[in-house]
């Protein structure tokens, strides 16, 4: 589930949620086969949807699974993918409690772009009327004093023009010198598969999608690191 409705999101909603006697379930199994496997370390991304609509699951989990780590000797850390609109206020405390060593956030442009293609569903608008992209940058902000930070930018042929004006942003809040400086990770919407078919009429082509990237490195200079995106041509 999630709180916003991305329009170039292909995943089905459901209310449903893990709780309290899931995550037993799911520690046992965890331990099952960290014993099975002799493995020394154990990661654990925590993903959605909206991973932070279910907070209370994250809470019990995470420290069942630090604690079962300890017991065994076992190297533990996690990562976390979020649309950035609903952490607690002390993200410091809650980064070190969940032992998160990145985060990623996505931007899709400045804030009129974005805020089209990342606007909250009717029954999750938050009620100070606060926009996906305000609590997004706000959460970046705090986020860099803590924790690597990879910026998602989601680029389409609408918002193409944003992605330059983004770096700039970014480098006059300061994120390319922070403790924990960012790291940019565009990403080219397209169709990928049968079920983002429906992006043939909104994707972005390929040769435009590395003139942006390219324009957007050399924008940001040599010292700012980039991630390859996830899924090649």
């Amino acid at each position: 589930d999630c709180n916003l409705a991305c329009y170039y999101c292909y995943e089905e909603r459901s209310e449903q949620r893990l709780d309290a006697p899931d995550a037993a379930t799911i520690a046992r199994w965890v331990t099952d086969r960290l014993d099975a496997s002799g493995k020394r370390s154990l990661h654990v991304d925590w993903y959605g949807g909206e991973p932070l609509l279910n907070p209370d699951l994250i809470e019990v989990l995470s420290q069942s699974l630090q604690a079962l780590c300890r017991e065994r000797g076992v190297a533990y850390a996690a990562s976390i993918v979020s649309n950035g609109t609903l952490w607690p206020d002390d993200v410091g405390a809650f980064v070190a409690r969940h032992a998160i060593r990145e985060a990623q956030i996505s931007l899709d442009g400045l804030e009129h772009e974005h805020n089209r293609r990342r606007r909250y569903r009717r029954q999750h608008r938050p009620d100070d009327g606060t926009s996906s992209f305000t609590k997004a940058v706000a959460l970046i902000d705090a986020l860099l004093d803590h924790v690597r930070v990879d910026l998602r930018v989601n680029i389409d042929p609408g918002n193409a023009g944003d992605a330059v004006p983004l770096m700039n942003m970014a480098r006059e809040r300061g994120w390319f010198g922070r403790r924990f400086p960012i790291v940019v990770a565009p990403a080219r919407l397209a169709q990928y598969s049968e079920r983002s078919k429906f992006m043939l009429d909104h994707g972005l082509d390929s040769r435009s999608f590395d003139v942006l990237s390219s324009q957007m490195r050399s924008e940001c200079g040599d010292s700012v690191r980039f991630e390859d995106p996830y899924v090649s041509n």
